[in-house]
Parts: C-alpha cells; sequence; structure tokens
C-alpha cells in the first residue's frame, strides 16, 4: 500500500504542491510528503493519481483544520479509490511530518500507522524559536515576557508544545534525561536560533529539514521549529486496537474508522 503525507497550510498562496524532502532523515523521505495550500489541491490530485497513492494522510495546525478538509475533499474528488484521513496536529509540522515519515515507512497499515503518530507525536519534545512572542496565542506567554518581546532580544524566545507548552526567555533543557541524545530536526535557516538551540541541546547533532510551515502566520513572528528525536522501540508494537472497521477491516485505536469514519457495533474482546 503507497502512502503520502500532506501539511494543510491555509496561509499559502502557492499554486503547485511543495515537496517536503527531509535530505537528512532517509527513512522517513522515502514517504512522499508535501505541503499543500487551497490552491494547489487539484495539482496534487493529479500527483496523487500519476504515483498510484492509495492512502494520503492529511495533518495541519487546528485553525487550519476546516481548510485542510476542504482541501482534501477535492483531492479525494478527483482521484477514485483514495482514502484520506485529516487530522490536526497539537504539536509543531515538522515533528507530525518527520514522525509521520518514519510511521508509515515501517508498513504497518493505515489505521495502526496513523495511531503511532498520533502517539509518538504526543511523546516527542518540539517547539518553535521565535525573534519575540507578542503575538503568540498558544502556548501564551507571561506578562514579563511579552514586555520583553517589545524590545530587541539577541537571544529571542522559544516556546515548546504538545502536553506540556510553556514559552522560555532562556535556554533550558526541554526533556530531563534526553537532551544529549537523539537529533534536533531544525525545520528552516537556523542562524537566528543557532546559539539557544546549542545551549538548550548541547552536542546533540542537529539536522537541516525544509520548513513546513510559515512561522510569520502561524505563531506571530520570524523564527525556526525544531523537534527532538530520540531513538526507541517502534511504539506501533505496543498499540493495542478495539476492533475492526467492518467497512474496510482496519484496526481501531479511536470509536470511529479514520478512514471510513465508521462507527463498529461492537469492540472485539480479549
Amino acid at each position: 500500500m503507497v502512502h503520502a503525507i500532506a501539511w494543510v497550510d491555509a496561509s499559502s498562496l502557492e499554486v503547485e504542491p511543495r515537496p517536503w524532502v527531509p535530505a537528512g532523515l532517509a527513512v522517513s523521505a522515502s514517504v512522499p510528503a508535501m505541503i499543500l495550500s487551497p490552491r494547489s489541491a487539484a495539482l496534487a490530485a493529479a500527483q496523487m493519481r500519476d504515483s498510484g497513492v492509495d492512502v494520503l494522510h492529511v495533518f495541519s495546525l487546528a485553525k487550519h483544520h476546516r481548510v485542510a478538509r476542504y482541501v482534501t475533499n477535492i483531492i479525494t474528488g478527483a482521484v477514485p479509490g483514495l482514502a484520506a484521513t485529516v487530522r490536526s496536529a497539537s504539536t509543531t509540522g515538522v515533528a507530525v511530518m518527520a514522525v509521520a515519515g518514519f510511521a508509515l515507512a515501517q508498513d504497518h497499515g493505515s489505521t495502526r500507522g496513523l495511531a503511532a503518530i498520533e502517539a509518538q507525536t504526543s511523546r516527542t519534545a518540539t517547539g518553535v524559536w521565535l525573534k519575540r512572542v507578542s503575538r503568540l496565542s498558544h502556548p501564551n506567554p507571561s506578562f514579563g515576557q511579552h514586555v520583553r518581546s517589545l524590545f530587541p532580544s539577541r537571544t529571542g524566545f522559544a516556546a515548546t508544545l504538545g502536553p506540556q507548552a510553556r514559552v522560555y526567555h532562556r535556554p533550558e533543557r526541554l526533556m530531563d534525561g534526553g537532551a544529549h541524545h537523539g537529533v534536533l530536526l531544525v525545520a528552516g535557516d537556523p542562524t537566528p536560533a543557532q546559539t539557544w538551540l546549542d545551549a538548550a541541546y548541547p552536542g546533540v547533532r542537529q539536522i537541516l529539514v525544509p520548513p513546513v510551515v510559515d512561522t510569520r502566520a502561524a505563531y506571530g513572528s520570524a523564527g525556526v521549529e525544531f523537534a527532538h528525536l530520540i531513538p526507541g522501540p517502534d511504539i506501533a508494537d505496543f498499540l493495542t486496537p478495539g476492533a475492526r472497521c467492518p467497512v474496510c477491516g482496519g484496526e481501531l485505536f479511536t470509536d470511529s474508522c479514520p478512514l471510513c469514519h465508521v462507527l463498529p457495533r461492537q469492540k472485539a474482546t480479549a
């Protein structure tokens, strides 16, 4: 089964899909990935059809979820037989795209792969370095951070996303016990944030990957997203399905099938 990943950027005006190729991540790069805008949906559909994609996994910021569904409907309407899932991300775009590439490259199946993406991204330390946070709405900066943001700063700020969202003014270790391991993905030009990233993740190998979001549109300031990936066992092997979809037969890890949107009548018993 051929999977593809797409991130929908509602603020983009690009008329062609933008391939997202993380050159430093061989496994993740093996799954086709792209950045889409509402204007690029038609060309994306043609690419899906020509490349024989079976399942398209679409992600976006929560505030862009309706646009993501609109883009997905255009693509699936133009490509008969193409299945699609649409999910809102509670974390950074770079974390979602990288983790999705790893999970889907393992060929666990569409629904198990999607469950693995959601489980792994919730455990990934990730955030965004920003020049200022005066327009950041989530996480909310403190009053002092907001005031500091109004004046020039040599260090900038960092906002971590996910279950423990927080704004930092000084470089700090974001994951106890893991700061010296794994790799740090940096999405975009790291130059303004380099001092901060080096101090927050000393000794961690940094890999530059293409930006997924426009930080000015997503977070209100120039900046770069980052994600700290730590090697470990494949989380998909530890997930337990509750039932199977009566339509597509896929394993279910949520109440309804993410592909068919069908709610099974009863859950399987152990």
